[in-house]
């Protein structure tokens, strides 16, 4: 099988798939179940390029991939990965968690030190 690129459309039951060659042409297309859709990705050689949606069964199929040898990518829309950080305005429950460890951290190193 000379598959070079993968196409998924991820959904509830029925995953589309849509492969590639080194050529650029459609060698494969077609319907997949669930557990069919791992069979099939477990045929594919390693190095293929997997591209899939971004919805969160991605992330349950991206470590199905590492485990077979492929290795998963991320790719933002525009060029840049905007993952979402913690601004001033951000999330204040982690922005405490962060204040409440480092005062934790002070306070161990002052008990430390003669």
């Amino acid at each position: 099988m000379n598959i070079t690129h993968v196409g998924a459309d991820l959904a509830k039951s029925v995953f589309s798939v849509c492969a590639m060659g080194p050529e650029g042409r459609v060698v494969e297309r077609r319907d997949l179940k669930r557990d069919g859709f791992l069979a099939w990705l477990q045929r594919l050689p390693q190095g293929c390029i997997v591209g899939m949606e971004a919805c969160g069964a991605a992330h349950h199929w991206a470590r199905q991939l590492s485990l077979l040898g492929l290795v998963p990518r991320q790719f933002s829309s525009g060029g840049k990965a905007r993952l979402g950080g913690i601004t001033r305005r951000g999330d204040a429950y982690v922005r405490t968690l962060l204040v409440q460890g480092a005062k934790s951290s002070l306070k161990q190193a002052l008990k430390a030190s003669p």
